[in-house]
């Protein structure tokens, strides 16, 4: 693998890296993210909110935490030994059950451990790195299962089992269910009669229950914050009832060397393992010393796993019932365990000169499996490139120098925004309390909201494009990263390279009190100004708009759309609605933006012009749009900020899932905070308790008496004292038992002699 990676020119063996795809905008990132602590809550997640679905999702297996001793500017280096490390962890477990199951630990192990370690699947998914820690620990949850069909005690399976589930609770589900339909084949397989058959199944059930109770802390909160995010959300559908055709010529070319398609939902699945796995796979129901019951159930088996592979509904189930977003087929893996156990089982029946043989077959397979890792990665490469990794350490030491200097900065809480980005989890990673975030476990509430006030979202992110000076003030945005200039009320800071970072003049605390029946009374426009102006005159009880509608002249001519308007000093933004093309957005033919992309659907800043002047504005390439211009009116925008400063809470400290201050309220007064709702919170005023409201189903907001009161948050994530409680009970009960057993063997020991 790692001569595979040098053939790619992968650093530090070139110019390249390992990042693509999620590699690059979600796991490189999250790991960086694990020198910050964060567990249990960020303040770098969308505004702040539940880490521990990021963490067990992503990084929580026990071999992530490797990473603390490399800098985070050479990550994807790391990241590169790391992905080594796991495939050949995953031909050492295998090795393991092949020793224990045959009986032997010789050249034929070697051999098809490293199938095992080198097939299609963990190759093309080596970029979601978790998922590795499922195959890693399968052949040991399969020894557990081996172990109690002998007879002997589940806690092999039992550990087992407890691990995966904390280490990729995602994969967990698949090797589970393919564990207890394994157990259920080698019980037909082996004649096993009823009362034998109760009894296993008993110890296995016991097993499963006591390993997910042992790592409910993690898996509990866990499943609660999914369904914040994906999982409460609909999403699309299978459209059909195969997912290929089974004479694809894609799906042949999968039983070959090197055989790549798409990682995409449009590709057929990674199972190639070698040629000499599938023939011996073959020759298994030809010979006469396996049994008609072993050829039938094995049959029966594997003929079950591929129409999982080819039924849609099969697939769905596999999958926790949610439709795979690419990255297809992710238990794929398991069917070419079963191939391999089967072949190697073939392999050790052969009675000629067995070490002779492996050892040329170890050679020989060793260049195909070469050649296929090699080819996958280069399918990779095409589809979607792998990233440079100069770009990435160059961009990485730029920003981390700009972070810096915000971290001087003595206030107890402010933000910091990007119009520029490498990915959308870039606050996690350079460790700074922002808004943009993608992944799995995002909070569609804070989505939603972010996207009513006119920023981009998209699917499973939320991100700070399309921000103004009225969000950036509501948001505590104090320090600002951009490639191109801000309004001239923001100061500039510091400089490196293209990347300046400004800091905002009119930044407001995360918490306000504010006018409860007003707050009340706000409601959602489709056009995101509106919205932006009543949530100032709710917050701040003002009547004037700080957004004004600017009259702009448009025309049509070619194909190119302008719109002209004559300045008046003031800043100008835009919204041109949802078209589907992109297109080039031009100010006094100066590039603005690529208009129509997911990163673009949303607010414009259009610039700040001197007074009287004569601005136009193209839209290169469209049919139709239909824009919307407004100006920022400084002296109302002026007068909120002091009505909320006033007002606003003063921060007295602020940790990962705890803040504090003082507030002063008027009677009828809500505290009004930029903190996402979440039942994890508990606020308390002047040291009692108070329940929390959310506004808009987003954000949490504390109601207040009149005078100056002392705030506290605290932050534990929903489901995690109950699944402390459900880990330490089963736990105490297995020691009791334990215990119990060792006394009554003591005894008997004792009676005997």
């Amino acid at each position: 693998m790692l001569i595979a990676f040098a053939k790619m020119g992968m650093a530090p063996f070139g110019e390249k890296s390992i990042l693509i795809m999620d590699m690059s905008g979600q796991y490189i990132e999250f790991l960086c993210g694990l020198k910050n602590g964060d567990i249990f809550f960020s303040w770098s997640k969308a505004l702040g909110g539940n880490y521990i679905g990021v963490f067990t999702y992503y990084v929580s297996s026990p071999l992530s935490f490797l990473t603390l001793f490399c800098p985070n500017s050479k990550m994807p280096i790391a990241v590169l030994f790391l992905t080594v490390l796991k495939i050949g962890l995953a031909g050492f477990t295998f090795s393991l059950l092949l020793r224990y199951k045959f009986g032997r630990y010789d050249v034929s192990t070697i051999l098809f451990s490293m199938l095992y370690g080198l097939m299609s699947y963990n190759i093309a998914y080596s970029m979601c790195i978790m998922w590795l820690d499922g195959v890693i620990w399968l052949p040991i949850i399969i020894l557990g299962v081996e172990k109690i069909l002998e007879g002997k005690n589940n806690w092999l399976l039992t550990f087992a089992l407890f691990v995966s589930f904390i280490s990729t609770y995602y994969i967990s589900y698949m090797t589970g269910l393919f564990t207890a339909i394994y157990f259920v084949y080698r019980c037909v397989e082996n004649k096993t009669g009823i009362k034998k058959f109760f009894k296993y199944g008993f110890k296995f059930a016991l097993s499963t229950v006591i390993a997910a109770s042992w790592g409910a802390f993690l898996l509990l909160p866990t499943l609660i914050s999914l369904f914040q995010g994906r999982i409460g959300q609909t999403v699309n559908d299978y459209s059909g009832k195969f997912n290929f055709s089974l004479f694809s010529p894609k799906l042949l070319y999968k039983f070959l060397p090197g055989g790549y398609d798409s990682i995409t939902n449009s590709g057929t699945p990674f199972i190639y393992c070698s040629i000499l796995a599938l023939l011996l796979f073959l020759i298994f129901f030809l010979l006469r010393k396996i049994s008609l019951r072993s050829k039938i159930s094995t049959a029966l088996f594997v003929i079950f796993m591929f129409c999982s592979l080819w039924f849609c509904k099969l697939d769905k189930a596999w999958h926790v019932f949610q439709y795979p977003n690419w990255f297809p087929y992710r238990y794929s893996f398991l069917f070419s365990f079963l191939i391999l156990i089967t072949a190697c089982r073939v392999f050790m029946e052969f009675k000629f000169k067995r070490q002779t043989v492996a050892i040329i077959l170890l050679i020989v397979c060793g260049l195909d499996m070469y050649v296929n890792t090699v080819g996958i990665l280069k399918g990779l490469d095409r589809e979607f490139r792998y990233e440079s990794y100069e770009s990435y350490h160059e961009y990485k030491e730029k920003i981390t120098t700009l972070i810096e200097e915000t971290k001087k900065d003595k206030e107890k809480f402010f933000r910091v925004g990007a119009t520029f980005e490498r990915t959308k989890n870039e606050p996690i990673a350079f460790g700074y309390k922002g808004i943009t975030h993608y992944s799995s476990t995002y909070n569609r509430n804070v989505n939603k909201f972010l996207k009513d006030l006119g920023m981009a979202q998209a699917w499973l992110w939320s991100s700070y494009f399309g921000s103004s000076m009225v969000t950036d003030a509501l948001f505590s945005v104090k320090y600002v990263l951009s490639e191109r200039s801000m309004p001239p009320d923001y100061s500039l800071v510091n400089q490196n390279g293209n990347a300046k970072l400004y800091r905002n003049p009119y930044v407001l605390s995360i918490g306000m009190a504010v006018n409860g029946k007003s707050l009340k009374e706000f409601y959602f426009s489709t056009d995101p100004f509106r919205t932006q102006n009543d949530l100032v005159k709710a917050l701040a009880g003002i009547s004037e708009d700080c957004f004004v509608p600017l009259y702009a002249t448009k025309s049509n001519t070619g194909g190119v759309i302008q719109y002209t308007f004559t300045s008046n000093g003031m800043p100008v933004y835009a919204d041109f609605g949802s078209g589907n093309n992109g297109r080039d957005l031009l100010v006094n033919g100066m590039y603005v933006s690529h208009l129509f992309t997911n990163e673009t659907r949303c607010v414009q800043y259009i610039g700040t012009f001197p007074e009287g002047e004569n601005v136009n504005v193209e839209i290169k390439g469209s049919e139709n749009v239909d824009g919307k211009f407004y100006y920022l009116h400084k002296e109302n925008f002026k007068k909120a900020v002091l009505a909320l400063r006033i007002s606003e809470m003063s921060v007295e400290y602020c940790y990962n899932g705890r803040i504090g201050g003082t507030v002063t309220a008027n009677e009828g007064d809500v505290l009004f905070t930029t903190i996402p709702y979440d039942k994890g919170w508990k606020a308390y005023v002047d040291g009692k308790e108070v329940k929390l409201e959310p506004f808009a189903n987003s954000l949490i907001t504390i109601p207040l008496t009149a005078g100056t009161h002392r705030i506290k948050l605290t932050y534990i994530p929903a489901g995690f004292i109950e699944g402390i409680c459900i880990s330490v009970i089963p736990g105490l009960l297995a020691l009791f038992m334990l215990f119990i057993t060792k006394k009554i063997r003591t005894v008997k020991f004792q009676k005997t002699k």
